[in-house]
């Protein structure tokens, strides 16, 4: 019996069943007074990230470990408000730029901010 087999084990025996969950993330979530639109450590000890399987944590408490590669990727072009975006938009932002992680933001409104730190524009 190898360790790896064994902590498989004792992870099923000892966390509760919505921690195993494979639930789908729900991006962006809402939890204590902040928007995520990724996976995070806020509210544990800092080293596991976890996300919210609701669009509001407070009121759910649904949630789960995220796996390695969970963060969600911008879908282009995606549909919002009846308008294709093949870029991120300000477009009902007050601030930053978002996208949608889904097709059509319109029948699936999930979204994140996009990252703009670092980026240079590609002209082709």
């Amino acid at each position: 019996m190898g360790i790896t087999f064994v902590l498989h084990i004792l992870h099923s025996i000892f966390l509760p069943s919505n921690m195993q969950s494979k639930e789908p993330c729900f991006f962006p979530f809402a939890y204590k007074k902040k928007l995520y639109s990724e996976c995070t450590t806020d509210g544990t000890s800092g080293w596991k990230l976890w996300c919210s399987l609701t669009a509001n944590y407070n009121t759910d408490h649904k949630w789960r470990y995220c796996e390695p590669s969970e963060t969600p990727s911008c879908i282009f072009p995606f549909i919002y408000h009846g308008k294709s975006h093949y870029s991120c938009t300000k477009v009902g932002s007050l601030n930053s730029p978002l996208c949608a992680t889904t097709a059509n933001y319109d029948k699936s409104p999930q979204w994140k901010y996009c990252v703009t730190k670092g980026l240079t524009k590609l002209h082709l």
